[in-house]
C-alpha cells in the first residue's frame, strides 16, 4: 500500500510591539583597610539607595548580595593592601511615568553607574500569542500555495511542531558613570518597541493529487 502524499513546510510570524517592563540598573563601589570597614560602608550605602528612591510601584527590586574582596599589592600580588565592594540592583518598573525621577535619583548618588534601560515584555506576554497564531497562518498558506501549485487539495494536518522563536529590542545604555553633581544628565527614554518571533512546522495530507504524468509542468 502506498503512501498517500504529504507536504511539510515551516511557517514563521513576527510582530512588534510595545514594552511591558523598563529594568534600570545600579552599581557603587567602596574600598576600605579592611573587609569589616568596606562591609560598614555597603551598608551605608544600601541605605542611601533606598533613601534616594521615588516612591514608585516597582515590578520587581532584586539587590545582588554585598560582594568584598581584597586588593593585593600589585607588586608582589600576595601583600593585601585593602579591600573593595560592590554593591548592585536591579529596579523594574510596568509604568514608564515614573523611569525618569528613578534614573535621576539613582545618578545623583555619588560615584554611581547607572544602566539601563533594559525594556522587555513580561512572559506570557500576548504578543507571544499572536506571534505563534502568526506562524501558524503562514505555515498553513505556504501549504496551500504548494497544492494548489500541484493542483492538489490541502488535506488535514497531520502533525505540528514548534521552533525556537525570540525576542528582540534596543540594547541598555549607560546613563551615567561615576555622577559628579550638577545638571542631571537629559536622558533618552523613549520605550523602544520589542519584537517577539515564532516558527513552526507543519505537515499536511494531500488529496486529490494528480498523477504524475498529469502534474503541472
Amino acid at each position: 500500500m502506498s503512501k498517500k502524499p504529504t507536504v511539510t513546510v515551516r511557517g514563521e510570524g513576527q510582530v512588534e510591539g510595545p514594552p511591558e517592563l523598563a529594568t534600570v540598573a545600579a552599581v557603587l563601589h567602596t574600598s576600605g583597610r579592611t573587609a569589616a570597614d568596606v562591609t560598614r560602608a555597603l551598608a551605608e550605602t544600601s541605605k542611601r539607595v533606598d533613601a534616594a528612591l521615588p516612591d514608585l510601584v516597582y515590578d520587581s527590586v532584586r539587590t545582588d548580595p554585598l560582594s568584598v574582596t581584597p586588593v593585593f599589592d600589585r607588586r608582589s600580588g600576595v601583600r593585601i593592601t585593602g579591600y573593595s565592594g560592590r554593591y548592585s540592583t536591579r529596579l523594574t518598573l510596568a509604568d514608564f511615568s515614573g523611569l525618569s525621577d528613578l534614573v535621576v535619583a539613582l545618578t545623583g548618588l555619588p560615584g554611581a553607574q547607572v544602566d539601563g534601560s533594559w525594556w522587555s515584555l513580561r512572559p506570557g506576554s500576548p504578543l507571544e500569542r499572536d506571534a505563534r497564531r502568526a506562524a501558524v497562518a503562514a505555515a498553513i498558506a505556504r501549504a496551500r500555495d504548494y497544492a494548489d501549485a500541484l493542483g492538489a487539495t490541502l488535506g488535514d494536518l497531520l502533525e505540528l511542531s514548534d521552533t525556537d522563536g525570540g525576542f528582540g529590542g534596543a540594547m541598555p545604555r549607560v546613563l551615567a558613570l561615576a555622577a559628579a553633581g550638577g545638571e542631571p544628565p537629559e536622558l533618552d527614554l523613549e520605550p523602544q518597541p520589542q519584537t517577539v518571533s515564532a516558527s513552526v512546522t507543519a505537515r499536511f495530507a494531500l488529496a486529490d493529487v494528480p498523477s504524475s504524468s498529469a502534474l503541472p509542468t
